[in-house]
């Protein structure tokens, strides 16, 4: 959300800072049947709004935005539906598209647009409230920038986005972003918890806030800071009527639902349990979290005792083929190999499935000197791998085998 520019202040750039460097790419969701029709039918009301309205188009953000002087429950509603330029559009598409569909899956379609315009209203309102001038201007008087600010017509969707982000950090925690650093001409992929990601956000939302100068044009911090309270106290209020349903293995590993409380585990009627430290309902919510958490040695452990007996529910795909890799990381190489066999054996079209394949492919090419099994698991990898890098090193490996 941004309130545009006025002659006492140049509009600032949107999202410098965190958000200039650090992206969100996609959160680790698994595919699933659901559809996100209202996060997808919002996405296309802002995209044909801009459409018609264009970009610096003042005569419109004064009609239809929400100015402080004057504002009405209805600009409240129309603002949100309004951008600056391109690049602020694009920006809060992005970003409702990445955390809109789950909160929507969990509030269902009526009840999620219902409070996303109602996340939208209170950004409005939290802007009124605490968004008025909060320093001096050079050259001007306190009143004349208390006038300036009360005229600014207030624009852009991204105080609702913050509800929906808000929403997100409560439902999900541990749910993991995939981001990506833009250090210079490099991009460095990487993931988080959405507790860390999005409280960053939060966190910066609040301090630009404190120290934006005079609080005449830019972006409106304290558009976001309201939507995104609005959007945690609501979840906060309903998580726990959401949570009585049936649940999947996401919604434990990311915090939705109470973990382990639906774990299957099979048993051999035909032997006694044997002795645990950690009860086996727990085993599987454990050996998640210590790979979220990043304590691999504790998941290599964890992860001895998930194999040692079979059992109907699997690992996330994101947490076994972490496993995997640690376990080639340190060198254990016939490990390995049962990892990422054991890994495709319960994920077969998992997107890391080519880079398992590539992995035992290479492994039996290097480790095991077996030609035949090697080709035949690089040939899966050339034909399916994403990236191009990959795909032409495998090319060169299998052209080295077959020669």
């Amino acid at each position: 959300m941004a309130a545009p520019g006025h002659k006492l202040r140049p509009p600032l750039p949107k999202y410098w800072g965190f958000a200039a460097m650090f992206l969100p790419i996609k959160d680790q969701a698994p595919d699933r049947p659901y559809n996100a029709w209202v996060t997808w039918s919002l996405v296309a009301a802002n995209v044909l709004v801009f459409t018609q309205t264009g970009a610096d188009n003042l005569p419109v953000w004064i009609k239809y935005g929400f100015i402080p002087a004057s504002g009405t429950l209805e600009t409240a509603f129309t603002s949100m539906f309004l951008h600056a330029d391109i690049m602020h559009l694009l920006g809060n598409m992005w970003f409702l598209h990445i955390f809109g569909d789950n909160v929507e899956d969990k509030l269902g379609r009526a009840g999620y647009l219902l409070l996303y315009l109602g996340w939208g209203v209170a950004a409005s309102l939290a802007f009124l409230l605490l968004g008025g001038p909060g320093g001096e201007v050079a050259g001007h008087t306190p009143e004349e920038v208390e006038a300036a600010w009360r005229t600014l017509p207030l624009v852009g969707a991204s105080g609702a986005i913050a509800g929906v982000m808000g929403a997100y950090l409560v439902f999900f925690p541990r749910a993991r972003i995939r981001m990506v650093w833009w250090l210079l001409v490099f991009l460095i992929p990487f993931s988080l918890p959405s507790l860390v990601v999005i409280g960053m956000y939060f966190v910066q939302d609040l301090l630009l806030g404190a120290l934006q100068q005079g609080g005449t044009g830019g972006v409106a911090y304290a558009a976001h800071t309201g939507g995104m309270l609005a959007g945690i106290a609501a979840a906060l209020a309903l998580k726990p009527f959401l949570r009585g349903g049936p649940h999947t293995a996401w919604d434990r590993d990311t915090g939705f639902a109470p973990g382990g409380a639906a774990a299957e585990v099979a048993f051999d009627p035909r032997r006694p349990e044997p002795p645990r430290t950690i009860p086996m309902p727990d085993l599987r919510d454990q050996l998640v979290g210590a790979v979220l958490d990043g304590r691999m040695d504790l998941a290599l452990e964890l992860y001895g005792r998930w194999i040692g007996e079979p059992r109907l529910e699997v690992l996330p795909p994101h947490v076994e083929i972490e496993v995997a890799h640690e376990i080639l990381r340190r060198g254990r190489v016939a490990e390995a190999m049962e990892a990422y066999r054991r890994f495709l054996g319960s994920h077969p079209r998992a997107a890391e499935a080519p880079e398992a394949k590539f992995r035992v492919g290479l492994i039996y090419a290097k480790a095991e000197g077996d030609a035949a099994e090697a080709r035949r698991w690089l040939r899966q990898a050339a034909e399916e791998h994403p990236d191009p890098a990959t795909r032409e090193f495998v090319r060169k490996e299998l052209l080295r085998l077959e020669g």
